[in-house]
């Protein structure tokens, strides 16, 4: 028998449904959990804390002398700036870059890494830059990794380059040109499932600003740098991302299916049949031991869950606990997801275990006399 909890995530704008359908004999399911949005890459950013403040406290400056060292081709007399009460600063002057990296790298586990900063103040003049530095192999010794640079213009005024570097060598991977940004503004570099990508936040939460495709590097160490000294950049932020299987387990329990009185009350006030199964008794039951079907098999019983889902731009997803296999060969269990309509025909992504048997045949002589 194949047979295991089961789940499905589908981008959708239009409302969702969800729900369970089983055949057969009593299939018991628990634990079911429902379907919020998951969460978006902007609300990763949003929700990252501070590695570093970069404020100027004896706390930031501390962790600034030990965390921090400066990038292999920072140059000038102070070439990893300064954390001052403004922010970190380069201390030479353009065309002089200074920039340090975070000397914690980040382990990227399949899920992507993200660095975010603040612009406490713009660099005021004319092609002075600042960047930000995400998934660097060997800063100490090497530019490789991906940098994210704002050029001035002009007043809240910038070119962005999101570039990748090998041992020196840059390649432009996206570009905009008079992009608006402004002091108290955010900014963060994303490299999450072969893409790297730009991202800001003006006020209105993290929107994506640029992306390409490129699988270089994954994980590493991340950093700041400016050419010119009156950049600022505060609230400095470094994670690992969530997987999608983390996501999941940390979702909260939607309908338990336990039999208590307000499992019941819920299944039979937020729960309707779906129509391919037939009538109102195909609609299952729920008992202490789970959810499960009343009809015998081949006859359908399944259930949606009426209270739809509006993904807007997030991803769905539904989980549910299997707690009794269906035993017997080809009854089978479904998960549903992104049922447009429940009524009359199924229409919608299903994930389904079938049970299947092997029948194993051996010769066995029998006894000789008696």
């Amino acid at each position: 028998m194949s047979c295991s909890r089961g789940g499905a995530v589908r981008r959708r704008r239009t409302p969702l449904l969800v729900g369970v359908l089983l055949v057969g004999i009593a299939v018991l399911l628990a634990a079911a959990r429902g379907a919020p949005a998951l969460t978006t890459t902007g609300e990763e950013l949003t929700n990252m804390p501070v590695t570093e403040p970069f404020d100027g406290s004896q706390s930031s400056l501390a962790s600034f002398s030990d965390n921090w060292s400066k990038l292999s081709w920072a140059s000038g007399s102070t070439p990893e700036g300064a954390d001052t009460t403004g922010g970190w600063r380069p201390v030479n002057a353009y065309p002089t870059v200074n920039g340090v990296y975070y000397k914690p790298a980040v382990n990227d586990t399949g899920s992507g890494a993200a660095a975010a900063v603040t612009m406490a103040a713009n660099p005021a003049i004319e092609q002075r830059h600042f960047s930000l530095w995400l998934d660097m192999p060997a800063p100490a010794t090497s530019r490789s990794g991906y940098e994210l640079s704002f050029a001035y213009v002009t007043t809240n005024t910038y070119d962005v380059t999101l570039s990748r570097w090998q041992a020196g060598s840059q390649a432009v991977l996206a570009s905009r040109s008079n992009y608006t940004l402004a002091n108290g503004h955010s900014l963060a570099l994303v490299d999450k499932g072969g893409t790297v990508s730009a991202w800001t936040n003006t006020g209105f939460g993290f929107n994506e600003l640029l992306s390409a495709s490129d699988a270089t590097f994954s994980g590493g160490n991340a950093g700041i740098e400016g050419a010119g000294n009156i950049a600022r950049l505060t609230n400095f932020k470094l994670q690992a991302l969530d997987s999608t299987a983390d996501e999941l387990t940390a979702m909260a329990v939607a309908e338990s299916f336990d039999g208590a009185t307000d499992s019941r009350w819920n299944f039979a006030g937020k729960w309707s049949p779906v129509g391919w199964a037939g009538g109102w008794a195909t609609k299952g039951a729920v008992t202490t031991a789970g959810w499960h079907p009343v009809l015998p098999y081949p006859l359908v019983n399944g259930a949606f869950y009426r209270p739809t889902f509006t993904a807007g731009g997030h991803a769905i997803a539904a989980v549910v606990t299997m707690a009794a296999s269906p035993g017997i060969g080809q009854r089978h269990l479904s998960l549903w997801l992104d049922m447009s309509s429940a009524l009359p025909l199924a229409s919608g992504v299903a994930v389904r275990a079938r049970v299947t048997l092997e029948l194993q045949l051996r010769q066995r002589p029998l006894p000789l006399g008696g």
